[in-house]
């Protein structure tokens, strides 16, 4: 009888960044492609002292907290309100000092507006460090209910188009069995880097990050075969777990 060939899983990400989602789906047997089809650039926030006057600061990605460090250093946090979302997020900023004071149990932009509204007074101002592409609608949230919240962006996301080659060499051998997106960037980014339409992937088993990452793939008419409401990796790797696939 012919053997049938392992779960081909790709994760566009570098596997430092998906270490634990990648080394659940190793365990039960599939095969993991990881390429970070996203390309992170520092957002130049040097003109800018806006950070130094709010009570409150934001951060929902290891990316903005990296891109911060790089600009203008972490050690003035230390005398605001931190909150972050995710584990890692978390562990990052603990790792510089910086001790979070609101880390939601489970993150999506309506449970972190929720929390923040119990947590910020009508005095405070909150900042949002956030990509180019953000659409975080806990802002809006907070700002309906009377609160000074902004964002800044402090990076940006382009296509990472050295991973091209490999990643198309990996599509040509065999097309993924199971993809995971993480954003509507990460989508986009994809299927700009192997140069597939949609309809490429509508048999491939597409998981994906909250409601904006899902409207991007049905928008090409892809439904995908889950939705992390978790907006983390965490998140998307229950949702997997769940779906009992692998």
């Amino acid at each position: 009888m012919k053997e049938s060939k392992p779960t081909k899983v790709l994760i566009p990400k570098a596997y430092q960044d998906a270490s634990n989602l990648a080394a659940m789906i190793e365990e039960r047997g599939g095969v993991v492609d990881c390429f970070p089809v996203l390309k992170i650039e520092d957002f130049d926030m040097s003109p800018l002292n806006e950070w130094l006057v709010h009570d409150w600061i934001v951060f929902t990605s290891v990316h903005a907290i990296a891109s911060v460090k790089r600009q203008i250093g972490l050690e003035w946090l230390c005398d605001k309100k931190v909150a972050c979302v995710g584990n890692k997020t978390a562990m990052w900023l603990r790792s510089e000092g910086i001790a979070p004071v609101l880390v939601p149990e489970r993150y999506s932009s309506q449970s972190l507006g929720e929390k923040l509204l119990v947590q910020v007074t009508v005095n405070e101002s909150l900042l949002h460090f956030c990509s180019s592409l953000s659409e975080d609608r806990f802002i809006q949230t907070l700002r309906s209910h009377g609160l000074n919240a902004v964002q800044m962006v402090v990076y940006q996301n382009h296509a990472n188009e050295a991973i091209r080659p490999d990643l198309q060499r990996s599509l040509e051998s065999q097309m993924w069995d199971i993809a995971l997106f993480t954003s509507p960037s990460t989508f986009e980014y994809t299927l700009h880097l192997t140069n597939t339409t949609p309809e490429a992937w509508k048999q491939v088993q597409c998981f994906c990050i909250g409601p904006a990452t899902a409207k991007a793939l049905k928008n090409k008419g892809i439904v995908p075969k889950g939705i992390a409401s978790e907006h983390t990796l965490e998140g998307l790797q229950e949702t997997l777990s769940s779906a009992q696939v692998l």
